[in-house]
C-alpha cells in the first residue's frame, strides 16, 4: 500500500537528494524548494528516514471538519459540477466550493487556479483544503487539473454555527447534501426529526413556544457579537429566524 508523504531534503543538496529519493519511492509527484511530495510504501519511507530525511505523511481523509460540521468529501453525490451550479443561477455567476488538492498548495498550482479566475478565502483544514469561488461555468475545467483531489459545494448552511441551525435549514442541508453533512457524528436528518418544524410564515413575530429550537441554548452574553457573512441574499431569511429565536438584534 502506498502513502503520500512530504520528504524534506534540506538546503544545498537538491539534485543528489532527488536522485536518492526517486530510487526509494513509487512516484515523485511534485517538487518544492526544499522538499518533494511522493507516493511510497512504508518500506520506502523507512529507507528514506534511515538516510536522514525528515518525513511527514499526508492523510487522505474521507471527511473533514468545517465550522463544527463533518462533511463527507468522498461522497460522489455532492461533487461540484458546472451543470449543477448553472442550474442555481447565482446572481454573481460564481460558485463557492471546498477545494482539496493532493498536497500543500504549490505556487504553480495556485498560479494556474488564479489564472482560471479562482478566488481563495481561507484554509479549512491543515494545508490541503480551501474555501474558494470560481465562475460556475469553469467548475469542470478546474476539476480537470491533475492536482485537484476533490471539489464539493460550500453549502450555505455551513456558514452558520451548528448550535444556531434551525430545523428547516437542517432538513434542507440533509436533502441538498444527500446526508453527507453531520453534526457531532449524527446525521442532519436525525437531528431534524427530533425538533419541531419551523413555521412557514416567518413574517410575524413568533410566539415563545414556537420559536426555533437549537441543539443547545445560546448564551447571548457569553457569545457576544456574532458576525455572519452571506454569499447570497437568499440566505438572509435563515439568519433572521436564528436572530429572532435568540432575542438578539440584527445589524446589517
Amino acid at each position: 500500500m502506498t502513502k503520500k508523504a512530504m520528504v524534506y531534503m534540506g538546503k544545498g543538496k537538491k539534485q543528489a537528494s532527488i536522485e536518492e529519493i526517486s530510487e526509494k519511492v513509487a512516484e515523485v509527484m511534485v517538487y518544492y524548494d526544499e522538499s518533494v511530495l511522493v507516493k511510497a510504501s512504508d518500506n520506502g519511507l523507512h529507507a528514506l528516514q534511515s538516510k536522514g530525511y525528515r518525513i511527514r505523511e499526508l492523510n487522505d481523509p474521507s471527511v473533514i471538519e468545517v465550522n463544527g460540521f463533518t462533511v463527507n468529501i468522498g461522497d460522489p453525490r455532492i461533487r461540484s459540477t458546472s451543470k449543477e451550479f448553472l442550474k442555481r443561477e447565482s446572481p454573481s455567476g460564481r460558485s463557492y466550493n471546498i477545494l482539496g488538492v493532493v498536497g500543500p498548495l504549490h505556487p504553480d498550482w495556485k498560479k494556474m487556479l488564479e489564472g482560471l479566475g479562482t478566488h481563495f478565502y481561507e484554509v479549512l483544514e491543515k494545508d490541503n483544503y480551501y474555501l474558494i469561488s470560481i465562475e460556475s461555468d469553469k467548475v469542470d475545467e478546474l476539476r480537470n487539473f491533475n492536482f485537484v483531489e476533490s471539489l464539493i459545494p460550500y453549502f450555505p448552511s455551513l456558514k452558520i454555527n451548528p448550535n444556531l441551525v434551525p430545523p428547516s435549514v437542517r432538513q434542507g442541508m440533509s436533502l441538498e447534501a444527500h446526508g453527507a453533512i453531520t453534526i457531532a457524528d449524527r446525521s442532519m436528518e436525525d437531528l431534524a426529526d427530533e425538533l419541531p418544524e419551523t413555521p412557514s410564515d416567518t413574517s410575524k413575530e413568533l410566539e415563545p413556544e414556537k420559536r426555533i429550537s437549537q441543539t443547545k441554548p445560546l448564551d447571548v452574553e457569553k457569545e457576544g457579537n456574532v458576525e455572519v457573512v452571506l454569499f447570497d441574499e437568499s440566505q438572509l431569511q435563515d439568519i433572521i429566524e436564528v436572530v429572532r429565536s435568540n432575542n438578539a438584534k440584527l445589524v446589517r
